[in-house]
């Protein structure tokens, strides 16, 4: 009797379920990797994601000699911020401190920082200042611990497609 049951039973085919697993399991991964590489990312990294983006032209790192607001490294402050220029606005040919002289009027910026708390606190300080008129600056979001900024200058879906450009090239794992 045992002997008919068993010859009568069949083992269902997992595969489908296998492979379903084998991709969420990918995915997982790919995720996890992507917030390590947008969390506290370098100023190296930073520039080198930017220099991916096709609208972005000139970029320039803040130094301690030449930065704007003075709060670079200082508890709170950003770790690194890099301004770029774009052709949208014809800024492609400022670059050093002209093209930080400008800020995110030329193009734009990504500000780094410690902690996603900072980068949110920045993000809602700037928010202050939305629709405000000549302060105004410009749309901002944060990613990871980067709040990524582009100029008020642009129109609405210039800033859009500029700003998801940016986190194609910050996302991306290659």
């Amino acid at each position: 009797m045992i002997n008919s049951e068993k010859d009568s039973l069949s083992i269902p085919d997992y595969s489908a379920f296998i492979n379903t697993l084998t991709i969420q399991s990918k995915e997982l991964e790919d995720s996890y990797a992507i917030q390590r590489q947008i969390t506290a990312p370098t100023e190296e990294w930073v520039i080198t994601r930017l220099g991916r983006v096709a609208d972005v032209a000139n970029i320039d790192p803040v130094t301690e000699e030449n930065d704007p607001n003075g709060n670079l490294n200082k508890p709170g402050g950003y770790t690194s911020t890099v301004y770029f220029g774009t052709a949208l606005l014809g800024t492609q040919n400022l670059s050093g401190n002209p093209l930080i002289d400008e800020g995110t009027d030329a193009g734009g910026a990504v500000e780094t920082y410690r902690t996603a708390e900072e980068a949110e606190t920045r993000n809602n300080y700037l928010a202050s200042f939305d629709g405000a008129g000549m302060f105004s600056s410009g749309s901002h979001m944060v990613l990871g611990t980067m709040v990524i900024r582009t100029s008020d200058d642009l129109k609405a879906s210039q800033q859009e497609t500029l700003t998801n450009a940016i986190i194609a090239a910050m996302t991306s794992l290659n």
